[in-house]
């Protein structure tokens, strides 16, 4: 099993990174969340709410709505 590491341990570049990465992943998740709420059900490849929680899903989520989730013309009815 690895060593568990606390934050303090870590040096000020690797502390950098894991903030940076953080802020990033949030910053995914809340621009997908507000492009997926925003956006008619009709620009939506599939359900809203399964792209909904996908978004939930650490990076892949927002980044795989983003770029497969939305539509540019509506779906025909």
């Amino acid at each position: 099993m690895a060593k568990k590491t606390d934050w303090n341990s870590l040096n000020e570049n690797q502390q950098a990174g894991i903030v940076l990465l953080a802020a990033i992943q949030v910053g995914l998740f809340l621009f997908a969340q507000g492009a997926l709420l925003g956006r008619p059900k009709e620009f939506v490849r599939g359900r809203k709410w399964v792209w909904f929680l996908t978004n939930f899903i650490n990076f892949f989520g927002p980044i795989a709505y983003l770029t497969f989730g939305k539509r540019r013309t509506p779906r025909a009815r």
